[in-house]
């Protein structure tokens, strides 16, 4: 297993999916530059309200990217028949952990590069970051957990257009019903990942809830996906 870790995690330092996603900041970066108002002379309250607001669109931001990055890991891999091959050293349910783990590590980096430039421009439009020391340790969990869901929901689809879609309406869906039906959004892989982040807004759970909801979604899946993979053609 740990030949095969090695081969996945050195994967990442050609990984132009990764760099794609990373480049991809630049645009909600953007429209968070052209989205502040003036700040000048605004209370201490306002620019802290501010500060959470952005960090609640920015985290939905990052997990949805983060999930998408993983799918398009593993579909990508599997389209170009680097799963195939992978299997050829290793046992399959060895290769899913493995996919899962490197996928992971490029998902923290995601959400560590995400909320950086989050606080960049929050410092320099508003004089104050607004973010608590958990913030940036949250941020990076739940975006590894969200390319880990990635990994294991594109190992099910498989189709490389159709995971591009699914993956993200499968998080997203939670969006909605935060305001309709909060409870039932609470108990969504994104309710559990945005939980997370402290300061992030709207109807989620503690930090320790979100965890164990996020741990219950992805043993889930990592089941389904195991037994999937196992038997599946490659």
């Amino acid at each position: 297993m740990r030949k095969q870790l090695r081969a996945e995690l050195s994967m990442l330092r050609h990984d132009y999916i990764l760099a794609g996603a990373l480049a991809f900041l630049a645009i909600p970066a953007l429209g968070t530059v052209s989205g502040l108002p003036d700040t000048a002379g605004a209370p201490d309250e306002a620019l802290f309200r501010l500060a959470r607001g952005q960090l609640g669109a920015a985290m939905v931001t990052l997990v949805v990217l983060a999930a998408v990055y993983g799918s398009a890991r593993f579909t990508n891999s599997y389209r170009t028949g680097a799963v195939a091959r992978s299997v050829l050293i290793g046992p399959r349910t060895e290769v899913l952990w493995c996919k899962a783990a490197s996928a992971a590590v490029g998902g923290a980096l995601i959400g560590l590069a995400g909320t950086t430039v989050l606080a960049v421009i929050l410092r320099l439009g508003t004089g104050d970051t607004g973010l608590s020391a958990g913030t940036v340790p949250g941020a990076v969990g739940a975006s590894a957990s969200a390319a880990v869901w990635g990994v294991l929901l594109g190992s099910l689809i498989k189709h490389h257009l159709v995971a591009f879609f699914a993956v993200p309406t499968s998080l997203l869906v939670a969006v909605p019903l935060a305001g309709t039906w909060p409870h039932g959004a609470r108990l969504l892989p994104l309710g559990g990942q945005l939980a997370l982040t402290p300061g992030t807004t709207g109807p989620w759970p503690s930090p320790q809830c979100g965890a164990a909801t996020v741990a219950v979604w992805l043993i889930a899946a990592g089941a389904l996906a195991r037994a999937r993979f196992r038997s599946s053609d490659l």
